[in-house]
């Protein structure tokens, strides 16, 4: 997903796109819809063939989407960019394969030339990528507490163990425990979607308390000592969706601020798999904000000079009753349409 905060509007855009990842000239600038709609397989060190240097790293791949899809721009009030953000991005190194034949280098897809053998193609393939220690590796599924079994959907990367109520994702080969909070109701065929509930410090806008949100957002609400005393909270999605609904969702439950009885205990259904963590929660914060705020004219050209500071992040899953086609939170009133969700497991009723 990636937003952009431009005078006085934010668009955004859900971006699927590939180039080439070399300066070879004799190969094509990109692979078109083959990521989408052929089988892709995990390379390993062990694949006999020859696989290709790459000449182009992470960062400088996302600033070529950028360019690519005009979503470029500089921090001005005129006509540039107040904030940009990339949110739940994965950048992938996919190989096309390509063989010679009759001094001719065919596209191994579709077996069609792509240019006759010479003297640079031959050096240029020479060139392999041999120091990529590449393979899947595989980590224990068991409570690093209790020992027992760990479960979760196949996309996501907080995975919960029923035995002791825990939570724990999965980072560079270990398990960091997650903080979790869980919505209580009585519905029983709740289905739970997980947001990230955030307190972070704001160098460059008052932000410390909800009043301070209301006063500086020009929100709809009055102030009084109550919400002058409580804590502002940002709240992002922690499951990927489209990146509009992703945006109002976020803001909405900013502005509600969510409150009532929270357990420690999970439910009996399997909650939406989290998808987001906690780090690429906090780098909404800017476009919530925006968002959320009436006072577009004097929020956005801030929005550069903010300095974020995450302080702490817990999981939070709130419970949405099945209504059709849509989840609706009956304490909050709005709904979400289930099939905004990405494998959304509802609970067979």
């Amino acid at each position: 997903m990636h937003f952009v905060v431009r005078p006085f509007n934010i668009k955004h855009k859900l971006l699927d796109t590939n180039f080439l990842a070399s300066d070879y000239t004799f190969m094509p600038v990109s692979m078109g819809f083959r990521t989408q709609t052929l089988k892709l397989k995990f390379a390993s060190k062990n694949m006999k063939t020859c696989l290709l240097k790459p000449a182009l790293s992470r960062d400088r791949a996302i600033s070529m989407v950028e360019k690519k899809t005009g979503f470029s721009g500089d921090y001005t009030d005129n006509d540039g960019v107040f904030h940009k953000a990339f949110i739940g991005e994965t950048v992938s190194m996919i190989y096309s394969p390509a063989y010679l034949k009759n001094d001719v280098l065919y596209d191994g897809v579709l077996d069609r030339p792509l240019s006759r053998k010479s003297g640079q193609i031959e050096e240029r393939l020479l060139e392999r990528d041999t120091k990529r220690n590449w393979g899947i590796k595989f980590i224990s599924a068991l409570c690093p507490d209790c020992g027992g079994d760990l479960s979760g959907a196949r996309d996501s990367i907080v995975l919960i163990c029923r035995n002791c109520n825990s939570a724990w994702h999965p980072v560079r080969g270990n398990m960091k425990r997650v903080e979790f909070r869980v919505f209580a109701t009585k519905e029983e065929e709740a289905v739970y979607l997980p947001f990230w509930k955030m307190s972070v410090d704001v160098r460059g806008l008052e932000l410390a308390s909800f009043a301070d949100l209301i006063r500086a957002a020009n929100l709809p609400r009055a102030v009084n000592q109550e919400l002058e005393e409580k804590r502002l909270y940002f709240y992002s999605p922690a499951f990927k969706m489209h990146p509009g609904i992703f945006l109002r969702l976020g803001s909405r439950m900013t502005v509600i601020q969510p409150d009532g009885e929270f357990r420690k205990e999970f439910p009996g259904t399997m909650p939406c798999p989290v998808a987001l963590d906690d780090q690429e929660a906090f780098e909404t914060v800017k476009v919530m904000l925006a968002s959320m705020s009436a006072a577009k004219r004097k929020i956005f050209p801030l929005l550069p000079g903010l300095e974020i500071t995450p302080r702490k992040a817990v999981l939070v899953y709130l419970p949405f009753n099945i209504s059709g086609s849509e989840l609706i939170h009956t304490r909050y009133k709005f709904s979400i349409l289930r099939n905004a969700i990405r494998n959304l497991e509802i609970p067979n009723r």
